[in-house]
């Protein structure tokens, strides 16, 4: 095509194949970005691969099992259970001499988004490609099993250069708890209270922080009563452990017990069952078993026979008869000793009356027979006491269960002769 050429212009019929005519004009650069599809298809993740492939770099870190990463660790301790190694694709161990730029943490953040790397340093063994990562003074002096969970949680970023490919590598490494334990009391402690007493005793415990100074750190309301009975089975709420503790020099933290009945518990034998936990939960739980004796040991019982005369008998008199004229009759008197119990309890007592049932009925024998027959002591002239010494004979722990202060006198002595 020419410029200045002349162009016929036809009818509108269809004209014929001599006058068609085609024209090239220069290409259009699109302002659109336009690719075409291949048939290439695959992952991201074979192409890193492939690429790693090809420049034998590092592909994963090995054994990274951080089953003793606890709250128990000591200062310098490693948070791996055993030494780790950079491996390429294939899953073998990275020569060192392809390390050009050693392995080291770049970042550490904790779930609460801190930036924390100063709590852990990563250690080379022996100048090979094998590593541990272990815990910081910075570390020991502030972390524990707490009660805030994101700060126990830490997410790793290191980096290492290996046959000139820069690697990262991320892993989580989350901290596991240690049970607490209760130092005092110890498992089926046997403590004497009687009815006035106040604090029974204290519970010794601390979580499992090998920080000493970490280790007596718990809320108020971790130590509890989980169950108390007494000697029947029957639940009691007779004894109370405040929310509040303190804590001794020793890095322990201290709970107190009380009897909340001052004055009017009754004479009895109480299990106790405490517990300690932590910020692991009722799972990580410690517990103790305790009893609490109402009574008192007793050594050298001695029950003896008064023979007496009442000449008038008043209207409460226990002694069978009536009129003025004398009378003859028996009198129950039991002494006995105190050997172990409350310190204001322990001495020799003297009870106006039998020991126990089975001791005066021994004595008596059936009714206007005396014991065996001949026994000058029978209902005729002993009527059956109101009360005993005891209800019963010592129990399991070989404790008696007295109320003192209803029948017994304390005699101020340090021996008695009941010959």
């Amino acid at each position: 095509m020419v410029f200045d050429q002349n162009i016929n212009i036809v009818s509108n019929a269809t004209p014929g194949i001599q006058y068609l005519a085609v024209y090239e004009t220069e290409p259009v650069e699109s302002l659109l970005d336009i690719f075409w599809e291949s048939s290439t298809t695959g992952l991201i993740s074979d192409l890193n691969n492939a690429v790693i492939n090809a420049s034998s770099g590092a592909a994963t870190l090995r054994s990274l099992n951080s089953s003793v990463f606890s709250e128990g660790l000591a200062n310098g301790g490693e948070i791996f259970s055993a030494p780790f190694n950079i491996l390429d694709n294939f899953g073998q161990i990275v020569p060192i001499s392809d390390i050009q730029e050693t392995l080291s943490i770049i970042n550490v953040f904790d779930n609460e988004g801190q930036e924390v790397s100063s709590y852990f340093n990563l250690i080379q063994i022996a100048s090979n490609n094998i590593w541990n990562i272990e815990i910081t003074q910075a570390y020991f002096d502030n972390i524990f099993y707490n009660y805030a969970p994101n700060t126990r949680v830490f997410n790793f970023l290191l980096r290492a250069t290996v046959n000139g490919l820069e690697t990262d590598f991320t892993f989580e490494a989350i901290l596991s708890n240690v049970a607490p334990t209760i130092s005092m009391p110890t498992q089926n402690q046997t403590f004497n209270v009687t009815a006035n007493t106040s604090l029974i005793t204290t519970i010794t415990a601390e979580n499992g922080s090998a920080n000493s100074n970490l280790s007596s750190i718990f809320n108020n309301s971790d130590c509890t009563i989980i169950s108390q009975t007494n000697s029947a089975g029957n639940d009691v709420d007779f004894f109370i452990i405040p929310y509040e503790y303190t804590v001794d020099g020793n890095g322990n933290a201290i709970w107190s017990l009380y009897n909340n009945e001052q004055g009017t518990l009754p004479v009895d034998t109480y299990y106790l069952t405490i517990q300690v936990q932590d910020a692991g939960g009722i799972n990580d739980a410690a517990t103790v078993d305790i009893i609490l004796n109402g009574g008192v040991t007793a050594g050298d019982v001695y029950q003896k026979i008064v023979l007496t005369r009442d000449l008038n008998f008043p209207p409460d008199s226990p002694i069978q008869g009536s009129g003025t004229s004398p009378a003859l009759a028996y009198q129950f008197i039991t002494y006995f000793e105190v050997t172990s119990g409350p310190p204001e309890s322990l001495g020799w007592y003297i009870f106006n009356g039998p020991f126990s049932y089975p001791s005066w009925s021994a004595m008596v024998g059936s009714y206007n027979s005396g014991q065996n027959g001949n026994s000058p002591v029978g209902y005729n002239n002993s009527y059956q006491p109101n009360s005993y010494l005891v209800n019963a004979l010592a129990d399991e722990n070989n404790v008696l269960q007295i109320d003192f202060a209803k029948h017994c006198f304390h005699l101020q002595v340090h021996s008695l002769n009941m010959n």
